[in-house]
């Protein structure tokens, strides 16, 4: 009997050194890099540049549309964006009063940060289907880099801990893609979306936003 009560408070003892030696370490927070292009139907973008304005027209179970508008609030693009659970991909592009027919991607293209490493690189392959007569499919690569970790000041706002994202489409015939020839550049905000840009076609940066039907600034 006194053995077996030796016995308990010995174990008690141990468990009692054991737990004033375990240190608490404190997980690092898991990152929502889907929260870096937030989608609301009805949001809108005023930007400079090219892009002039846009306009979240639609969602259909996580497909967005987003209408493109000119400095004449002209519609110059729409793109269908896939929203996941695991990110969002661009699925669609159609191009108003033009010769180039749509074009879907299979699968989509992702379009946000997964990383907020330096220099993280990521490749993509996806088929380009083209709406067209013959119904074209061309095999693409992207190239995703994160560029940099830092802050955008435009010139209604500020915003910090923006990821500079770099696309590049990867020639794998001939002269290249049809898609895009050139590397763009995407500065995007948590919470607010793509505040600066670079494309083949110009610059701008974002002037204000309607993001889930709330001004910014």
């Amino acid at each position: 009997m006194k053995l077996r009560i030796l016995l308990v408070g010995l174990v008690g003892a141990l468990l009692a050194l054991t737990s004033s030696c375990i240190k608490k370490i404190e997980r690092p927070e898991k990152i929502d890099f889907v929260r870096y292009l937030p989608l609301h139907d009805g949001d809108q973008f005023f930007y400079t540049g090219p892009a002039g304005k846009a306009v979240i027209t639609g969602n259909i179970n996580g497909l967005f549309t987003v209408a493109f508008f000119d400095s004449t609030d002209n519609v110059i693009l729409w793109a269908d964006l896939k929203k996941e659970e695991s990110g969002i991909g661009w699925k669609n592009i159609a191009y108003p009063n033009r010769i180039s027919p749509p074009i879907c991607f299979e699968p989509p293209l992702p379009i946000i940060p997964w990383s907020h490493a330096v220099g993280d690189t990521l490749l993509f392959s996806s088929a380009a289907i083209y709406g067209d007569s013959l119904n074209t499919h061309e095999r693409i690569q992207v190239q995703y880099e994160i560029v940099a970790n830092e802050s955008v000041l435009t010139g209604s706002d500020s915003y910090l801990d923006c990821i500079q994202l770099r696309l590049s489409f990867v020639p794998l015939y001939g002269n290249g893609s049809r898609v895009i020839k050139q590397d763009c550049y995407w500065w995007l905000a948590r919470d607010v979306g793509i505040v600066k840009y670079i494309v083949p076609g110009g610059a701008g940066e974002l002037i204000k936003a309607r993001i889930d039907g709330k001004m910014r600034p």
